[in-house]
């Protein structure tokens, strides 16, 4: 069951998936633009609740925009750390596929010589 084979299936059989496995595969379909997204939402929260709680709304504009700029590193390199683990945390680890091996050469270690013909 593999691709839109699996969805028809399972609305075929009337299945009703848990809300964890919906979240899961809701958010690996475009995966790489639905992480980066995460990560600006996380990156905008963490460096709004940074200034709101620094005082720096007396300082004037150009100085909010200042820190802001000085915090937008730190800020995002957390919200990285944090969408990672969560993301890690959605999904788990997952087996690799192994590599087809000869018969006549161990897959875990690499030849120490190699004869040309």
């Amino acid at each position: 069951l593999i691709a839109s084979g699996r969805v028809a299936f399972e609305q075929e059989l009337g299945f009703r998936m848990p809300i964890k496995t919906w979240l899961r595969r809701a958010y690996v379909t475009n995966a790489t633009s639905r992480y980066l997204v995460t990560i600006a939402i996380v990156s905008g929260l963490i460096l709004t609740l940074f200034l709101f709680n620094s005082g720096a709304a007396e300082v004037g504009v150009a100085a909010l925009l200042l820190i802001a700029l000085v915090a937008l590193v730190p800020a995002s390199d957390l919200a990285i750390a944090l969408v990672n683990r969560e993301v890690m945390e959605l999904l788990g680890p997952q087996a690799l596929p192994r590599k087809a091996c000869r018969e006549t050469m161990n897959c875990w270690q690499q030849p120490s010589t190699v004869s040309r013909s």
